[in-house]
């Protein structure tokens, strides 16, 4: 379980997180739902140790994210973010394999896993030794989240992995990865600020507004009983869109 208590994060004097408590528990996939800005990926970003709370606690299964390092780190997380991060002058093989390198792994002891993994998110073997600039926007992604899971790691954290994408790209992603998902059976924190991907993908929904949680549940609870004014506009305007 990951849990967040009091966390609060400012950025040159402006509050990013106001006061957060909140916890994920494990094997469900929950959605971090809100506009751009408002403190979403920063939770990412907290939780993974890439950035410091300037007050609160964070745990990850009962450790404080603050006391572990970042070798140690990669071994809970997995992370997926929407601009894809390979390294363009490594082929598709080394990038997938850049934290078992990391971690001094030996790479025979994961290659069965590697095949699991390409197996599942339909990832061609031709591809391994191409460069990501000979990829698609699609191939690309599902080379990340190989990665990603190279090491298994329990947890995988997901930032807006789809927004760059074309948007039957994006739905057919969306569908593969629901699967993997129940496959694999990993507490997932996903973000987006599409009511429809969070609809489709999450078992809990947080949604977030100016840095505070505003409320939580199923997709469902937030239609039918929205708990406040912002709530009730947010799910008719993203539903007019459509």
């Amino acid at each position: 379980m990951i849990e967040l208590v009091k966390v609060e994060k400012r950025y040159s004097g402006n509050t990013v997180l106001d006061n957060i408590s909140t916890s994920f528990l494990t094997g469900k996939t929950h959605i971090l739902l809100g506009q751009s800005g408002c403190g979403k990926s920063t939770i990412l970003r907290l939780i993974i140790g890439l950035e410091s709370a300037d007050n609160g606690e964070i745990f990850v299964d009962n450790k404080d994210v603050s006391l572990i390092s970042r070798i140690e780190i990669s071994a809970y997380f997995g992370y997926v973010i929407q601009d894809k991060t390979l390294m363009p002058h490594l082929t598709v093989l080394d990038n997938i394999l850049l934290p078992v390198r990391a971690r001094k792994i030996a790479t025979d002891s994961v290659m069965e896993h590697f095949d699991f993994l390409k197996k599942l998110v339909e990832l061609d073997d031709a591809l391994e030794a191409k460069y990501p600039s000979q990829l698609s926007g699609g191939q690309k992604q599902k080379a990340c989240l190989v990665r990603a899971l190279i090491l298994n790691p329990p947890y995988l954290l997901m930032d807006e992995p789809f927004s760059a994408l074309d948007p039957m790209i994006r739905s057919a992603l969306q569908v593969e990865l629901k699967k993997i998902f129940a496959e694999l059976e990993k507490t997932v924190i996903f973000v987006t600020h599409d009511l429809n991907e969070a609809s489709f993908l999450g078992d809990e929904i947080t949604l977030i507004n100016s840095g505070r949680i505003i409320q939580k549940g199923q997709i469902q609870e937030l239609k039918s009983n929205p708990g406040s004014e912002f709530v009730k506009s947010f799910f008719e305007a993203q539903s007019q869109q459509f």
